[in-house]
């Protein structure tokens, strides 16, 4: 009697087991593998999707990553200022100023230019007379116009008389140093004009010189 008790006990309790045992849950299957965007043009990679819930899935692989973008274009060049214009030329270097005095009964002054390329001197000579100052020049207190001559450039400055003279003088003479009528430095800046000749002078000539030496002695 207690045996068939037991038995029937156990089974009670087996089946009451079997009974309260829950079913697997249909949710927990494997992840899904997420797909990575693709990064936009010149934008930053897309990001990797994540991965599903549960036990086993595999996660998403990572977007490409995004072109790079374009360089922008250089800029365009600034615009290059166009050089001025050069300066007019000055005397060539074969060119240079002499000046001499004369002391006698009529004192001289002269200022002379020089050209060893054309072998041509040009003497402005001015004198301590009252001779007369022509319309169009100027010369310090006490000194006239005596000539303007063609001589050979090894004969410079010269105040002798020279066969080629001038027809014409304009512009100014100034005197920089010394004392009246004897002037040791002087300035220059005439256009002398002459007739055709054979000594190599060209119709005008410019004399522009700031400062000319004029205290040596004339040796002609």
């Amino acid at each position: 009697m207690k045996t068939i008790l037991s038995l029937s006990l156990i089974a009670a309790t087996l089946s009451l087991a079997c009974s309260s045992k829950e079913a697997p849950s249909r949710d927990a299957g494997g992840g899904g593998a997420g797909g990575g965007g693709t990064g936009g043009q010149g934008g930053a990679g897309g990001a990797g999707g994540a991965g599903g819930a549960g036990g086993g899935g595999t996660g998403g692989q990572g977007g490409a990553g995004g072109a790079g973008g374009a360089g922008g274009a250089g800029g365009g060049p600034t615009d290059a200022g166009s050089g001025g214009a050069g300066g007019g030329p000055t005397d060539a270097g074969s060119v240079s100023y002499l000046g001499c005095t004369f002391v006698g009964g009529i004192d001289r002054v002269v200022v002379a230019k020089r050209d060893t390329g054309r072998n041509v001197c040009v003497n402005v000579v001015m004198s301590s007379t009252s001779a007369q100052v022509p319309a169009g020049l100027t010369l310090p207190a006490n000194l006239g116009f005596e000539r303007a001559t063609v001589s050979a450039a090894s004969a410079c400055p010269a105040r002798a008389l020279f066969a080629a003279q001038a027809s014409g003088v304009t512009g100014t003479i100034t005197q920089l140093a010394g004392s009246p009528g004897m002037p040791t430095s002087m300035s220059v800046a005439v256009q002398v004009t002459f007739p055709a000749n054979d000594a190599g002078a060209a119709s005008s000539e410019a004399l522009n010189a700031q400062t000319v030496d004029v205290q040596p002695a004339c040796q002609q």
